[in-house]
Order: C-alpha cells, then structure tokens, then sequence
C-alpha cells in the first residue's frame, strides 16, 4: 500500500540564524505545497502519491503538528465534527478517517499543515495540502441487436459476469460466395454489429496524472467507431496511452473460448507509480436466445409495450446474447418469424451457430411468439448442418408464456406442441380468458415443466412480476452465457 503523507524536519542553517536572531514571532516557516490523491474505489482509504510531506522545521525547537482551523483562529483542535483527515501532533502522520463525500469529490480540497513552536507558543504554516479525488473508469455495454441499442452494464454486474462479447467470424461487411470474416475487414462498414462499446472516463482537469489502456492479446482489437471507421486504436506493446475520455469498440477476432483482458492504468506523471488500475474480462458468448413478444406488441426497449421487453432488457444487462423479436406477423414481411419458422430470427441463430461458436440455442414466447417459438424450433430441426453432419448446437432450454399457435393473425388455438428438440421446456399457462394457452403435450416428457397461473388474465401473463422472475431462474439454472 501507499503510504500516508508526514511531516518530517529538514535543518536550515540560513533559515535557523535568521530567526534566533529575532525578538518578535517567527515568520511563516515554509510554505511548500504537495498534491496527493484519493481513490474512491479503493476499499482502504489512504493518499496517494508523491514523496512525504517534508516541510522545514527549524532545528531544536519542540513542534507539534495540526491542521489550521480558520474559524477557531491558531487553534490546535478542529470544530468539525466528521474530519476527512487527522495528522499526529508528535509525527506528522496524515491519516484519512473517512470516504469522500460527493460534494469533497467534486473540487480540490485543500487543507493548511500548520506547527506548534513552543519557543514561541505561536503556529506557523508547514505546507498546504491538496487532495484531489480520482475520477476514472471502464464502462462496458450490451451487444447491438435488431432492436436494441446498446446500453451501459452495471459495474457489478460485467465484474461478476464479465463482459459478453461475440467472435466476429460472421460476414456483416461482406457478401458473395465465401465471403472473407469480418475479423480480417479493416474498412468501414455500417452493417458491421458485433463489436462491444467501451467508454473510458479519465479526468484531464486533475493535474499530475496520466493515464493508459492494457490488453493482454492482440487477438482483442479496439476501434474507433461500431463500424470501425476512424481506425483502430494504437496498442503498441498491448498498450495504448489516453488523452482523455473515448470509446472504444472491442473486437474478438479469433475463433477460440479464451478470456481476454482491458486494464485502465492511472499514474503520478512525475514518479510513474500507479495509483489505481481496473481492469474487466472479456468473455467470448456460448449462447444465443430468441425472445418473442405478442400479437400487436412491439419489440424493443419500451417496457411498456411488452414484458418480455422487460425481461430481454434484464438478460442483455446480466451478460447474456438476447434478441427480442415480432411474433412475426405485426408488419410487413420479411417477418422475423414466418408460419414455417423462417424469417430474420432463424438467419440470427443459424449466423450465430456456423460463424460465432455458439453451442447452446434458447427459445421464449409469449402468446403467438409462443407460437413463434414451436415454428423456429421446427425450421432449426430441419437444417441439414455442415461438417459433421450433426446439430452443432444444443437446443438447452425453451419456454411458453400462455402460448397461442401462430400460423395466421387471428388463430387463437393453445400452443400446446413442444418446442422440438428442446431439452428443458418450461409452460406458464392460464385457462381462464377467452384466448388461453394450455398444458404442453406431446407425452409431456420429463423435462417438460407445465405450471398453471389461474390467477392471472392472458393480458397479464407477460407484465406478471412471478412469471418472469420463474422464468429467468429456470433460464439461467439452463442456459450458459
């Protein structure tokens, strides 16, 4: 750990005749200024910075050490009633006794180091001391999706769960017979979705700091922009330095499972210490899930519109690959899912499965993207897949919320087929309203979870708090990241 700040006597010959030869109270001693910094992140609190605080003393006199109070005048004792900082009368040892509040975070606080001669029970300034909170940070965001823009992950959730990213092996930016990876496309192009956004928040007004990215691989690329205009960032040696707050955009360029790493660095330009890093991990997806909202619903981030919005939002921010989707008949084609699955969600699975090394596939509906759900699940068993020559993928988990077959935009009939394939099928139904799911058939095999919520209307069944809290515990007690 960095040390504390103390006051230590430095002998001044000069400075020590000078004052023996005076009658009156000594001058001021020396007011020399020191900077030091404090690191709300850090659980231990502590200045950091610089060398100690070595403020001259004039030999052989007996001194105690105190910060100035202004309002009680030469007082040895503070008024206040939560000090930040305490300094040992007898050492000069600086101590912090508390964490910053925001309003001592957002400007300098400065405090005057005074000692006590008692040669001629007078204080003079030793040095004044400025302490500037570090304001620094990573902040990660969910991946691009059809309806869904970006959106910042919380701080304790990309520590806990990582940051998702997707191997960019697909070919957003390019067409034709074999068309190359994205990986190896330097040019900008608009269509390009895979790449994670990172802001990087440093703070220039702060004097003495300097501040830098590390990555571990060069196999994790950061550009400029999504669509990678502007260029990409210079990572000599892994490492690129910062003028200041940017954006980064991640890049996962192999086709491998490895974590990869993006350190922020903060230093004391003048000593090159670090004062504090953070650093986030980078972890390629495993999965991809397919979410279906209702008929007349709308896909996207309005809450509003749907619950299944609601609970899509929740998954993107908690590390997952998840894409909300129209039930399929809501507006003009293409559909996102067409009676016979086809449509823009089986050409994202099948994009995902060939090109991005996703290995596990779920499924969720409500009402006809219940519906939706057994028809994309159908379409999926019927690709005659390359290579092997068996599904490179697992279909681990799919669900119905009050299911209506979707074959038509009237059709009102219980999905009661279950999804093929699926390992684990969870079915919240109702009976109670006009259209109603059903209990899930098909021999009702053991990996078949059919609950009935009586309580609750059709209308209500994607809104209900119950439903989804279920459904996101069975989801992710099945489903990797």
């Amino acid at each position: 750990m960095f040390k504390t700040g103390s006051v230590s006597a430095r002998r001044s010959k000069s400075r020590q005749n000078r004052r023996i030869m005076r009658i009156e109270p000594l001058e001021d001693v020396n007011t020399d200024g020191y900077v030091r910094y404090f690191d709300p992140k850090s659980p231990q609190l502590s200045l950091l910075g610089g060398s100690p605080i070595a403020a001259a003393i004039p030999s052989g006199r007996l001194c105690r050490y105190a910060f100035y109070d202004a309002e009680n005048g030469n007082s040895m004792t503070s008024s206040e009633e939560d000090p930040l900082l305490s300094i040992n009368a007898f050492s000069g040892t600086i101590t912090v006794l508390r964490p910053m509040t925001d309003t001592e975070r957002a400007s300098a606080q400065v405090f005057t180091i005074k000692a006590y001669d008692s040669n001629y029970n007078d204080l003079y300034d030793l040095a004044t001391l400025t302490i500037y909170a570090m304001d620094y940070g990573l902040t990660p965001y969910t991946p691009q999706t059809r309806y869904i823009d970006p959106m910042a992950i919380e701080e304790t959730a990309w520590k806990q769960n990582g940051v998702g990213i997707r191997r960019n092996n697909d070919h957003d930016c390019s067409a034709g017979d074999n068309p190359p990876p994205d990986t190896v496309i330097s040019t900008a192009n608009a269509k390009e979705d895979d790449l994670i956004r990172v802001d990087v928040n440093v703070d220039n007004s702060i004097p003495g700091l300097t501040y830098s990215v590390l990555r571990n691989s060069s196999s994790l690329k950061f550009w400029k922009s999504y669509s990678k205009s502007g260029g990409e960032y210079d990572f000599t040696n892994n490492v690129c330095s910062l003028t200041g707050s940017c954006s980064l955009w991640a890049e996962y360029t192999t086709a491998g499972n490895s974590n990869y790493t993006l350190t922020l660095v903060v230093r004391e330009t003048a000593s090159n210490t670090i004062l504090a890093i953070q650093s986030m991990t980078f972890r390629p997806f495993n999965s991809i899930t397919c979410a279906f909202v209702g008929e007349f619903q709308d896909p996207g981030p309005d809450f509003s519109e749907s619950g299944i919005n609601r609970w899509v939002v929740t998954q993107l921010k908690d590390g997952y690959d998840v894409h909300v989707w129209d039930d399929g008949f809501d507006s003009n084609p293409p559909y996102d899912c067409n009676w016979d699955g086809s449509g823009r969600a089986f050409a994202e699975i099948v994009n995902a499965v060939e090109c991005r090394g996703v290995t596990q596939v779920a499924m969720v509906g409500f009402s006809h993207g219940g519906g939706s759900v057994y028809n994309l699940s159908y379409a999926l068993s019927q690709v005659v897949w390359s290579g092997e020559g068996r599904n490179p993928y697992i279909p681990v988990f799919t669900s119905y919320i009050d299911a209506i077959q979707n074959e038509y935009v009237t059709n009102t009939v219980p999905e009661i087929r279950r999804p093929m394939n699926s390992l684990f099928h969870l079915n919240q139904y109702e009976t109670d309203s006009m259209v109603h799911g059903d209990e899930t058939l098909n021999g009702t095999p053991v990996n078949t979870e059919n609950i009935l919520r009586q309580d609750l209307g059709h209308t209500e069944m994607d809104d209900d708090e119950l439903v989804r809290a279920y459904l996101t515990m069975r989801f992710c007690g099945k489903v990797m990241r």
